[in-house]
């Protein structure tokens, strides 16, 4: 199994939700491609890693600039959810947002049509905790876990999945 990490486009957790093109350090997209491609001809089980649970500050990327901060969770207290990981900084998204459907789906389309993996793996699905999501996307404050697996359920069904904590079967 081969599972690149470190060819995101802005770095390791950086500019969620956009992961590709590759980040110059790791090379073109046709570069990432045939390495792919090469991977696969020797046997090998292609497995990007992404995250599709949060969107990523400094820099955000281009499709988080595009969408501003309306795709964005709202918490009990009316605001923003703010995440840290390590010195990585970002947002809890609303998995019901159309900006956060898109930019997903558009990660999906990547790695099955413009660079195509065997299976598709998706950080945090399933480990993330419950939250109330006050915003106005969602169908319901209750509803951000739901939303989470029915994107993993969508997704499942374009591409093999592996996520945190069994979702991938769950979905």
């Amino acid at each position: 199994l081969y599972h690149p990490s470190r060819y995101l486009k802005g770095g390791f957790d950086k500019e969620y939700p956009d992961h590709l093109p590759p980040n110059k350090d790791y090379g073109t997209m046709e570069e990432l491609v045939d390495l792919f491609r090469t991977a696969q001809a020797r046997g090998h089980l292609v497995s990007p890693y992404t995250n599709p649970t949060w969107w990523c500050d400094h820099p955000r990327g281009p499709s988080f600039i595009s969408a501003g901060e309306a795709p964005l969770s709202i918490g009990l207290n009316g605001q923003t959810i703010h995440e840290q990981y390590a010195k990585n900084d970002g947002w809890t998204i609303c998995f019901w947002h159309p900006d956060v459907q898109k930019a997903n789906r558009k990660t999906v389309r990547e790695f099955t049509v413009d660079a195509p993996v065997d299976l598709l793996f998706q950080d945090q699905c399933g480990a993330r905790q419950f939250k109330y999501d006050f915003n106005p996307a969602s169908p319901t404050p209750l509803a951000y876990t739901e939303g989470q697996l029915a994107m993993n359920e969508e997704d499942s069904r374009v591409a093999p999945l592996g996520t945190e904590d069994g979702w991938d079967r769950a979905a």
